[in-house]
């Protein structure tokens, strides 16, 4: 039985097979054994969950059907991308749109198939959740509603991770991009979430001596760390106005205190205003702990921390604002605590990150170095970093 056509229907909305979006949800997590699963409990041989291509139907998580790819062209797929219900045929040799050729699809031949649409989070028609059997079958009620069930939860699946995926793009797009005209240094930075969005984020912007730079990391991961990250970054910039650096992080504190509390999450975070004709700076570490000053002459020294991180208050306990220099041929780096986890996941790791920053020559090879890690390993942590380095000559 075919439920007819809808009218005034969103249009088909082709795949490319170059969507790495799209084509990487078709093998994400929540499809894993979906098909099989789903097998089972319909008794259907065969089961798929498919995006339309221009000329293909690319087939993502499937159970059963022996090819990846099936031609998009043919009165089949006419068919199912044309309707909001459940297509089913019982029989396709009885069907005169495949009665003469027979129905192939994935390359099996099939008798029986039912598919519902798929719609994208805009609306659009971009694929169906389909089940097959090479027998004729009269499905009851209770199979045509599954098979709409699973493709509305797919849908869902879809629209979350397509949600993501616009959160981790607006997330990129307020790191910074270039570096503000900073003779005799070198500035880069990193950010790699764990999942496609996370709470980790650096910043930096031009003051009127110099350089004001930030590494914070929201308790958490996902849209919600993200969402807090925003904000936290936000308020740092607008309170770091003042230019006593302390006085700044303190008022960022005390606009997100109510924000962190409702939501029972907390922000380390280094912030630091540098001078940058002398080298010298001022910074806040609020339960950081994690920046290293490393000499030309190749030794290191963790910068001195220990105050709360913000969202945190305890009677009587304020934070405090330390100085420091940047020498010539000094580097500083401040990370994340994912960092640590590309090796033993201890402090110990830190001298591990100073001997990357003596051996390499410039502020973007430290970043490419931890980046290289990174990617090589299976980070289940944010991993950011921020590196700046004196050279004493142009950039």
């Amino acid at each position: 039985m075919d439920m007819g056509k809808a009218t005034g229907a969103p249009e088909i909305a082709p795949i490319r097979k170059s969507d790495p979006e799209m084509l990487a949800a078709l093998h994400g997590p929540t499809f894993v054994n979906m098909g099989k699963n789903t097998s089972e409990l319909l008794g259907a041989p065969y089961v798929a969950l498919v995006l339309v291509d221009q000329t293909e139907v690319l087939f993502g998580e499937r159970h059963g059907f022996t090819t990846e790819t099936t031609p998009r062209d043919s009165a089949l797929w006419d068919r199912v991308l044309t309707t909001d219900e459940v297509v089913v045929i019982e029989d396709a040799d009885a069907d005169p749109d495949f009665a003469d050729e027979g129905l192939t699809v994935g390359g099996l031949r099939v008798r029986f198939f039912a598919a519902r649409v798929i719609h994208s989070a805009s609306g659009d028609r971009i694929g169906a959740y389909c089940i097959a059997g090479p027998d004729p079958r009269v499905p009851d009620a209770s199979v045509v509603s599954t098979v709409a069930e699973l493709s509305r939860f797919i849908e869902d699946e879809l629209g979350k991770q397509h949600d993501l995926l616009r959160v981790a793009e607006v997330q990129r797009a307020l790191l910074p991009k270039t570096v503000p005209p900073l003779p005799g240094y070198q500035v880069a930075g990193l950010c790699l979430p764990a999942q496609a969005a996370g709470g980790d984020f650096y910043d930096w912007y031009a003051i009127e001596s110099g350089l004001a730079f930030t590494l914070a990391d929201v308790m958490g991961k996902g849209v919600a760390a993200a969402i807090l990250a925003a904000t936290v970054r936000a308020t740092v910039r607008s309170a770091s106005r003042k230019k006593n650096v302390l006085a700044g992080v303190e008022r960022a504190a005390d606009a997100l205190a109510h924000d962190l509390d409702e939501t029972q999450s907390f922000v380390t975070l280094f912030h630091a205003r540098l001078e940058a004709e002398t080298g010298r700076f001022s910074y806040v570490d609020a339960g950081h702990g994690l920046t290293l000053l490393v000499s030309a002459d190749g030794s290191h020294r963790r910068l001195k921390g220990g105050d709360l991180p913000l969202g945190i208050a305890l009677s009587g306990h304020r934070r405090s604002r330390h100085r420091a220099v940047l020498e010539e041929g000094c580097t500083l780096v401040t990370f994340s605590d994912g960092v640590l986890d590309l090796y033993d996941g201890s402090l110990a790791s830190v001298d591990s990150v100073a001997d990357i920053v003596r051996a390499a020559s410039s502020a973007q090879k430290i970043v490419e170095e931890i980046a290289r890690l990174a990617l090589e390993g299976d980070a289940a942590d944010d991993i950011t970093v921020l590196a700046i380095r004196r050279s004493g000559g142009p950039i």
